[in-house]
């Protein structure tokens, strides 16, 4: 019991860390580094996905995601409508942000606000999910999800940027640290897997590692990239990882999920 209190609370302290409120909005961004600034010009997608290569020596495995590989054979009246459906909400693309297996993000700025959120482009797979509407899911602004035979199966989203649980603040206190990398591991990694806990019984998110899973403004604990199945299969796997995992009170669910018991 006091391993979550302490958990809570440590949460609340990496938040206060990791954002900054603008006092005249409230809303909240991912503290930048000083010496970081974004472009003030904006770019159309495809410019940005041409300018890829010039990325290579910084991230030499980026020819391996799946976003990256396709982009190339995808067709023009496709590209042209990926670029056409971010111009026509308002959105321009600021810069390259991170990359995972299938996926590609990018900063992009909302024009009419001047907001800063995270473009998610998503390579087609067949082990995809639709993004469910629950507490514990980051939820999209913008996505092409009804009209994905439009994109050629490409999948496009823009999210509250959100800091993932492997890019806490005290991830850098942990380094040449064994002790210190196995206790920060440990907290994340329950924190992650935690999310299962929230979800109907019928539900069990696949993909519920920290990189997947990142901490609201508020502390709170949210997915960022599920791939949640339904039914008799999410079942099955959610009674096998009720009995391996270390289990958490369901008195701490709304602290930390922000979910009700």
């Amino acid at each position: 019991m006091a391993k979550w209190h302490d958990r809570i609370l440590w949460l609340r302290e990496q938040a206060a860390l990791a954002y900054v409120h603008d006092p005249e909005t409230g809303d909240a961004q991912v503290r930048r580094p000083a010496q970081f600034s974004l472009p003030q010009q904006g770019q159309s997608l495809s410019a940005a996905f041409q300018a890829l290569p010039q990325l290579q020596k910084s991230y030499p495995y980026l020819p391996g995601n799946l976003m990256a590989s396709s982009w190339p054979h995808l067709p023009p009246q496709t590209i042209r409508r990926m670029d056409d459906f971010l111009n026509d909400h308002g959105y321009q693309v600021l810069d390259f942000f991170d990359y995972g297996g299938r996926t590609m993000v990018f900063r992009v700025r909302h024009a009419p606000t001047g907001k800063q959120l995270v473009l998610r482009v998503e390579g087609d797979h067949p082990h995809r999910q639709p993004r469910p509407v629950h507490s514990t899911v980051l939820q999209a602004v913008l996505s092409n999800q009804a009209t994905l035979d439009d994109f050629s199966r490409i999948k496009m989203e823009v999210l509250p940027e959100i800091i993932p649980l492997t890019k806490l603040p005290a991830r850098g206190h942990t380094k040449g640290n064994k002790r210190l990398s196995k206790i920060f591991h440990d907290a994340v990694l329950d924190l992650s897997w935690g999310t299962n806990r929230t979800y109907p019984k019928n539900w069990f998110d696949f993909d519920a590692e920290p990189q997947n899973t990142g901490m609201m403004p508020d502390g709170r604990v949210v997915t960022l990239d599920p791939e949640i199945m339904i039914g008799a299969k999410a079942i099955e796997r959610r009674q096998r990882f009720s009995r391996n995992y270390r289990d958490l009170p369901r008195d701490f669910l709304p602290l930390l999920y922000g979910v009700s018991p």
